[in-house]
């Protein structure tokens, strides 16, 4: 009888004389169990165990990787279980199945898997098949990626993300990733699954491969552990020959133990087609190999192991309220898990069960475990040691539990200190560690069975779209206008609905006032308005408004400036004076100008560097002429050296000119009377003085010839923008309401001509657009579209035959224009749903001068458009003729092309408009008539 057998029988005849015979609790020495074993370091730093076992003709080879998913990189998750599928696909001198000759060699207990922590392969074969089985291993630990290819990665793939699929099918399929994801802080190794997500599986590639397998699949990284029916020289003989010219690897460094500790409980439900709900309790605590998880593996072993435990017997037995329960440990190498874990039978009560489990687990906690208890815990665990060690291989195997300990504990009979350690196990050491680690920091998951539904027997006419309701068309409050002593006029939208007000101050200034000063000026100066008074810095004015339940906003357009103030009604007064206080008296205060020009700055640098953002700095000048008003960048952000150069007193200076009552109108909407409303207001703003206003220069544009392109060069541009511009009607010349219509079918919806060609039909942008930008004076009609770099010039010429056909002989139809009436008409109960959509149409009003009953009417004027009216506003606002092509792209890659297309010049320009010198004009090839 060898030496294991007769330790293994010895202290199963005293286990079972203390026990039985004599009727004591018995006591245990770990001593008495032993896994003899002989370990061996090869020169490549591959470590070798072997252990003599002959009771059978068989051997057992177990090779272990440190390697696990805790090592995988971010955006690399499931990697390491991966790899494991591709090391079953053949190596280079074996480029076949290995499951297909481990079938003809005769192996069992064969399989490969992969934890957070290592990777490892196993089998049992009979002792003459150990060459083969040897060469196998060291062929794929040495030999592996030239047998990897594209359709082996491919197939592996595909079979680990059915396997995912799978395992997500089964019941409870989603409690594994809901629970790592939710007890783990982001980033920690064990904060994403062992399997991975499908993105980034697809996203691995042979190149991840190769790393992988350079990294951790040498020979230094790994324990190969055989037992079974051998001599251990003669197998160290063997794995010299097979193993030892194999490269060791690079050196490796390993995590530490990061138990990430959770102090506050936290909840999580989810539905699943299941039979039974289920709740799952987890807990982050130590790691494998400390006494601490030596301990709670025991306290779950007291919980739930046969029909005396606590949550056993008191639910599952007593209550009969659970189908089943358990509590376990997932012991891991740098921290691990304790769970609790219940079924509940159909018709018991979650809630109710949980409040028992919570019992249970809180008078265990308090209280520990009996000496009774902790006795019979004792006896199964080492009766469960000695029963795994019957066996070879496998789970739990002799093979197995030498790699395990070896790998984790740095020594194979690291087991010795774990049976000690349950040995000398107290009471007291079970009711301490619980303590410390399960009386707080719980993660409870609940899964509910999916309600039990059924389809009607009955259904809906499919063969048409049922008919539309009758639709109103929304409702806009009557507009009540009044002017205050100084000449400061109020236009007010009542609506009580909501105790919330939005006030509006329109000052007639905006990015058109940077024609009298530097442009820029407008968008600093109105940045700076809340940015601290005379008496209140930033900071203060911040925290007073949130405490009020208010905020402010300056800001320009185009044509004004505004400073805006949302807050409720209660709170009116309060808000009120620190609105005035912003608005007369700004101190545009010196340590906050340089930061908010370095803003200015940044931005204007961020549109400079943005394809859309470039076109719209240099369009104006190119379209209105230098010295118009509408003639700086769109963008009202101005220039890099304007804005550098700009002072406080240039600031005061635009707020001087231009913040004037009788050159203001403050827009109000909610729930305030006007009486109320003017006599708040007069004694807010009664002091500020009316004066004298500058007059902005918004001088008429004569018509321009087209067909020039203006081209900035952005080099390695990955897209071109395509923008056609030209200058066309103020706002109110033409019926809004018709235009509105027919930009909608030009360009400005999914739908219109420009983006289903661009995009549905040729598959050349992402989305093309066409808008009127609104104005008070002559408005820029623009469309434009990011397109492919090699599709450029066959965009723009899209562009120009959708523009030309669009006044030509393929103008609005009826379908079109029903369709976008329709459309328009079934939005407006929507439309002024909130005080702040009243607030902005309000805006409009007094910005473009329109009648007081213009949006109370809006519905009325949407129905009583006509085809005609669309298509004779078409004709005056679209000129074909008159478009100036601004692209922003690679020169180098669109130039050629864009000779060849029939343009009367190509000038270059560069971020802020100016042309280039020299040769600002480029040779163009003409190549049949203009549009």
């Amino acid at each position: 009888m060898k030496r294991t057998t007769f330790y293994l029988m010895g202290w199963l005849a005293f286990f079972l004389s203390s026990t039985v015979l004599a009727q004591e609790p018995p006591t245990f020495s770990p001593d008495d169990i032993d896994i003899p074993y002989k370990e061996y370091r090869l020169d490549n730093g591959l470590r070798l165990i072997v252990h003599e076992d002959h009771k059978a003709p068989i051997v057992a080879v177990n090779v272990w990787y440190h390697v696990g998913s805790k090592n995988e990189k971010t955006g690399k998750s499931g990697f390491a279980h991966l790899f494991e599928h591709l090391m079953f696909n053949g190596s280079e001198n074996f480029n076949d199945d290995y499951f297909q000759v481990l079938d003809r060699i005769g192996a069992t207990d064969r399989n490969g898997t992969t934890n957070e922590d290592r990777t490892n392969y196993f089998q049992n074969v009979p002792t003459a098949a150990l060459d083969q089985i040897l060469w196998l291993e060291s062929d794929r630990m040495g030999h592996l990626l030239g047998a990897i290819d594209s359709a082996k990665l491919d197939e592996q793939r595909g079979v680990v993300q059915n396997e995912k699929r799978q395992g997500e099918n089964q019941p409870y399929g989603r409690q594994y990733e809901l629970i790592t994801e939710s007890i783990w802080p982001e980033g920690h190794p064990y904060s994403w699954t062992v399997i991975g997500s499908m993105e980034d599986l697809d996203a691995a590639s042979l190149a991840d491969v190769k790393e992988w397998f350079q990294t951790y699949y040498g020979a230094a990284n790994a324990v190969l552990s055989i037992a079974g029916d051998v001599d251990p020289d003669e197998v160290h003989e063997k794995v010299k020959k097979y193993f030892g010219s194999i490269s060791p690897g690079p050196t490796l460094a390993r995590p530490e133990v990061n138990i990430a500790k959770r102090t506050e409980d936290t909840r999580q439900r989810y539905e699943d087609r299941v039979p039974e709900a289920r709740i799952t309790q987890v807990w982050n605590v130590p790691q494998w190999g400390s006494d601490e998880m030596v301990y709670l593996d025991l306290a779950s072993d007291l919980l739930s192991v046969g029909k005396t435990s606590r949550l056993y017997k008191k639910l599952q037995y007593e209550d009969q309220s659970v189908s089943a329960i358990y509590a376990y440990i997932d012991p891991m190498e740098i921290a691990g898990t304790f769970t609790v874990q219940a079924n509940i039978k159909p018709g018991k009560s979650v809630v109710e069960v949980e409040q028992t489990i919570n019992q249970v687990m809180e008078e265990f906690i308090q209280n520990g475990p009996t000496e009774e208890e902790m006795q019979r815990v004792k006896s199964r665990y080492f009766a469960n040691f000695i029963q795994g060690i019957e066996r070879i291989g496998g789970f739990g195997g002799k093979s197995d539990r030498l790699a395990m300990n070896a790998v984790y504990g740095g020594s194979p009979d690291y087991y010795k200190k774990t049976l000690q350690t349950v040995a000398n196990a107290t009471a007291a050491d079970i009711q301490r560690t619980v303590q410390a680690w399960l009386s707080s920091g719980k993660h409870t998951l609940i899964c509910t069975p999916f309600p039990e539904y059924q389809a009607a027997s009955t259904d809906a006419d499919r063969s048409r779209l049922p008919d539309m309701g009758e639709v109103t068309t929304g409702s806009f409050p009557a507009v009540e206008r009044a002017t205050l002593q100084n000449g400061l006029n109020i236009v007010l939208a009542q609506r009580k609905e909501v105790p919330t007000i939005v006030m509006n101050l329109l000052v007639n200034a905006g990015y058109a006032a940077d024609q009298l000063a530097a442009p820029g000026t407008a968008a600093l100066a109105m940045n700076m308005m809340d940015e601290g008074t005379q008496d209140m810095n930033t900071l203060e004015i911040n925290e007073k408004l949130q405490t009020l339940g208010a905020s402010i906003q300056a800001y320009s357009d185009l044509d004004m400036s505004y400073v805006r103030m949302s807050t409720l009604k209660p709170t009116l007064d309060q808000s009120l004076e620190i609105y005035a206080d912003v608005i007369l008296n700004p101190a545009f205060p010196e340590s906050e100008l340089d930061r908010l020009k370095n803003e200015q700055i940044a931005g204007i640098q961020r549109e400079k560097a943005t394809p859309f953002a470039m076109a719209l700095r240099v369009a104006p000048k190119l379209l209105y002429g230098e010295n118009h008003a509408y003639s700086n960048p769109l963008t009202g952000s101005g220039f890099e050296e304007t804005v550098e150069k700009l002072k406080r007193e240039n600031l005061v200076e635009f707020y001087n000119h231009w913040f004037k009552p009788n050159n203001a109108t403050l827009a109000v909407v909610g729930d305030i009377s006007m009486d109320e409303l003017v006599s708040t207001l007069e004694e807010k703003f009664g002091n500020w003085k009316e004066g004298e206003v500058p007059e902005r220069n918004v001088a008429t544009v004569n018509d321009k010839k087209g067909n020039v392109l203006y081209l900035m060069d952005r080099p390695q541009s990955l897209q071109s923008i395509v923008i056609a511009g030209y200058i066309t009607k103020p706002y109110g010349e033409v019926s809004e309401i018709a235009l509105e219509a027919m930009n909608n079918v030009l360009g400005g919806t999914f739908t219109s001509r420009l983006n289903m060609n661009l995009r549905e039909d040729k598959h050349w942008a992402y989305g093309a657009r066409s808008l009127v930008w609104d104005a008070k004076g002559q408005r820029p009609f623009l469309a434009y579209a990011p397109v492919q770099t090699d599709k450029t010039t066959e965009s723009i010429q899209e562009v120009k035959k959708e523009l030309t056909n669009f006044v030509g002989d393929q103008p609005i139809t009826q379908q079109e224009f029903d369709k976008t009436q329709n459309n328009t008409v079934l939005q407006l109960p929507g439309r002024w749903e909130t005080n702040n959509a009243i607030g902005s149409s309000l805006t409009d009003m007094v910005k473009y001068g329109l009648e007081d009953d213009y949006f109370q009417t809006y519905g009325d004027r949407v129905k009583n458009m006509s085809l005609e009216d669309v298509k004779q506003v078409s004709q005056t606002m679209v000129h074909p003729q008159q478009v100036q092509w601004f692209v922003v792209g690679d020169k180098e890659k669109v130039l050629e092309g864009l000779q060849g297309a029939g343009f009367d010049d190509i000038i270059m320009i560069d971020a802020d408009g100016n042309i280039l010198e020299p040769a600002a004009k480029i040779n163009v090839e003409r190549q049949g008539g203009n549009e």
